[in-house]
């Protein structure tokens, strides 16, 4: 009983801490926009605006996403893709070509992020929230 009221205090005082800046992590399937700390958080719920998301493919990767609308998060810090798609295609960040849609697979495929490559390391997104029942993408490494 001592351990739950522990944890209850603690992630009361993560999400005070944390409730100005939300968090989106996707490396085990960790989603919350007020705390990292949750073990598993469902991506149903669209994203808040007035938030700034950090998206976490891989260990030595991290992605800044600010969201300016709901379901249209701009990713404005990127340094390289480890993950993206052209159709149905895993393709490397080398080939990756200016003004080409392409798709960032978030959640073992469930939800993909839309995102337009406008520039060199220069992503903005046309799309999120986009919902497939059958898992056909897979992040690498997961």
């Amino acid at each position: 009983m001592e351990k739950f009221k522990l944890l209850i205090i603690l992630l009361t005082l993560a999400i005070l801490v944390n409730v100005t800046v939300g968090y989106v992590m996707v490396k085990s399937i960790i989603v919350s926009p007020h705390t990292t700390q949750l073990p598993t958080v469902s991506l149903s719920k669209p994203f808040s605006i007035q938030y700034s998301y950090v998206l976490d493919i891989k260990e030595d990767r991290v992605y800044y996403i600010e969201v300016n609308e709901i379901n249209n998060p701009n990713i404005t810090d990127v340094k390289v893709l480890v993950v993206i798609y052209k159709g149905d295609r895993e393709i490397s960040s080398f080939v990756v070509s200016p003004n080409e849609p392409y798709m960032l697979a978030l959640k073992h495929g469930r939800y993909m992020l839309y995102v337009y490559i406008s520039g060199y390391s220069n992503l903005s997104t046309t799309q999120f929230n986009k919902y497939f029942s059958v898992d056909i993408y897979y992040l690498k490494g997961h």
